[in-house]
């Protein structure tokens, strides 16, 4: 697995230092729209105040796709004044020299998956 280290610079900025590694600065790109920031500026994804980190390969593998290289590890937005970086499934992840475990979010979850199914039997049953 890569080995992606990240560092907040004394201007508030966070940079991507593995050499070879692309961040990509989605901030200004109204296809960021498409990402739930709100949900990723959220304490699950916290790494420091004002700093969160968000597993999802999906979002890489798109940008890679668009053609601008095959090399970008990461994407970066802003919402709200906070920083939100989104990294690859299968990387590990240094932040100002300290390893943290980016959350995943799951683009197709189903939270209460028993829940769904009680409905769906009784609705069922019923026909």
């Amino acid at each position: 697995m890569k080995i992606l280290k990240f560092w907040k610079t004394q201007g508030g900025k966070i940079i991507l230092g593995t050499d070879g590694a692309k961040m990509i600065d989605m901030s200004a790109d109204p296809r960021s729209g498409l990402i739930p920031k709100a949900l990723f500026a959220s304490d699950e994804y916290k790494v420091e105040e004002g700093v969160y980190f968000v597993r999802q390969g999906f979002f890489i593998k798109m940008a890679n796709i668009k053609g601008l290289s095959t090399s970008i590890e990461a994407l970066y937005c802003t919402y709200e004044g906070k920083h939100i970086v989104i990294v690859n499934s299968r990387v590990y992840v240094f932040f100002n020299g300290k390893s943290v475990e980016p959350n995943e979010y799951k683009l197709l979850s189903i939270p209460n998956l028993s829940e769904v199914n009680e409905k769906l039997d009784a609705v069922e049953r019923k026909n």
